[in-house]
């Protein structure tokens, strides 16, 4: 889609955050990391501490999200499973032909996302670093609206950003 409307300067960048049992290894990582700095977070991320502090890694604040360069990685916790799915999803992406970045800093907040997450990131000059859309794995959000287990996949696409990027490179509406 983004190359149909002609924005081509993108970066494919993603992560795993494993599966719910692993989540709850790097949340407890997460936790005794931040709990140190407790100090310096500020308001929202203090509540995001106990509630879900993968949360904290989103933080726009300037010093929470120095705080967060340095917070335990995600991948550094996934399981055997987890790592092997991660392995052959860039398998794929390789065999395909598509470029990507692992960027262990991607993280969702939402406990129906599994494993695979990713966004799309603009490397146009004048819009770098604005991400596009993004979305994962929502392998549990239809059973945690009262469905069945029905592992899925969705993404977002922020259009007011793509409006931004469209109009910074030059892109007309089509």
């Amino acid at each position: 889609y983004f190359n149909f409307i002609g924005i081509e300067k993108l970066a494919v960048e993603i992560n795993s955050i494993g599966c719910p049992e692993c989540r709850k290894k790097y949340s407890q990582a997460l936790k005794e990391y931040f709990a140190e700095k407790q100090g310096d977070l500020c308001e929202t991320c203090l509540s995001r501490l106990e509630r879900n502090p993968m949360r904290i890694l989103d933080c726009k604040s300037p010093v929470c999200s120095e705080i967060a360069a340095s917070a335990p990685v995600v991948l550094d916790y996934i399981c055997d499973d987890c790592r092997d799915h991660f392995e052959k999803l860039q398998s794929y992406l390789d065999a395909l032909n598509i470029e990507y970045v692992v960027n262990p800093q991607i993280v969702r907040g939402l406990d129906y996302y599994t494993r695979t997450v990713f966004e799309f990131v603009s490397l146009d000059e004048k819009t770098k670093g604005l991400v596009l859309g993004g979305g994962g794995r929502y392998d549990g959000l239809i059973e945690e609206l009262g469905g069945a287990s029905m592992p899925a996949c969705g993404f977002a696409m922020g259009l007011e950003r793509l409006l931004i990027a469209m109009e910074e490179s030059g892109i007309p509406f089509p």
